[in-house]
């Protein structure tokens, strides 16, 4: 069973980088997504389900994002409450 990951030291598939352009908190944002992340294609459809339905952050404090992808809950909580 092959256990590599994007942070492996010597992963068998080779990096590809690429710059998505998606909506994040009413705006279009630019950014740069790689292969052995989650949805490195664009905001999949349960991420923006989320983002539709939740309440917005308070207009400050500290905001934890630990996930797989490449970052749009905190993306957009830092795009929302900077």
């Amino acid at each position: 069973m092959d256990s590599a990951h994007y942070f492996s030291a010597d992963p068998a598939t080779p990096e590809h980088r690429r710059r998505i352009t998606v909506p994040l908190a009413g705006r279009e944002v630019t950014v740069q997504t790689a292969n052995g992340i989650f949805s490195p294609e664009g905001l999949d459809k349960g991420t923006a389900a989320m983002l539709r339905t939740v309440p917005d952050p308070p207009p400050s404090g500290r905001f934890l994002d630990i996930g797989c992808g490449w970052g749009p809950l905190a993306l957009t909580l830092g795009l929302l409450s900077p």
